[in-house]
């Protein structure tokens, strides 16, 4: 059974090994792992953006942000396994495996959040943050799904119509949840 850090160790890998295994032998333990760092490092980062922008709500910007990429994933998923032609297992674990890369970028991004105290120049750097985790969870899953003939453009043109395009209309229509 693969554990959290072999598969982000070696994602290709991890993934073509996992791709053909019967339903009881697929990685439980380390899917919830995965997922309670995807929760967990958008609600942490996600409250520290009050220490950026002080007139947000620390609570409410936690909710922002993980109901907002939340519902950008729940979008993406079943695009993902209609591409991959049914691969439901290798689907979830690419998925899980890049939100893992782009939380822990994130928690670097909280972590500064909380040790500089200076305003300045704090939108650009989240910004700045944001994107790279974006990148980088899109290029792990289209790596990663290419181990699986789903072509490189395909999940890079889903990642930007479904995952982004659902994240930016949630971020706007809940962005209530940031007043103090």
């Amino acid at each position: 059974m693969q554990t959290l850090f072999q598969q982000l160790r070696q994602p290709k890998q991890s993934l073509a090994e996992q791709h053909n295994q019967p339903d009881q032998q697929w990685p439980y333990r380390a899917w919830l792992q995965h997922a309670g760092l995807a929760v967990g490092g958008s609600l942490i980062y996600g409250g520290s953006l009050q220490q950026a922008v002080p007139q947000w709500s620390r609570r409410g910007a936690a909710r922002w942000l993980t109901l907002s990429a939340g519902a950008g994933w729940l979008v993406l998923g079943p695009a993902l396994v209609f591409a991959s032609r049914g691969k439901i297992n290798s689907c979830i674990q690419a998925c899980l495996v890049s939100m893992s890369y782009g939380e822990t970028i994130l928690l670097i991004g909280a972590l500064l959040n909380y040790l500089l105290k200076t305003q300045a120049y704090a939108q650009q750097r989240n910004l700045l943050l944001v994107l790279i985790a974006n990148i980088s969870m899109a290029s792990t899953l289209a790596e990663q799904l290419s181990v699986i003939k789903v072509a490189r453009w395909q999940t890079w043109l889903l990642w930007m119509l479904l995952l982004n395009g659902t994240g930016a209309s949630c971020f706007y229509r809940l962005r209530h949840l940031l007043a103090k």
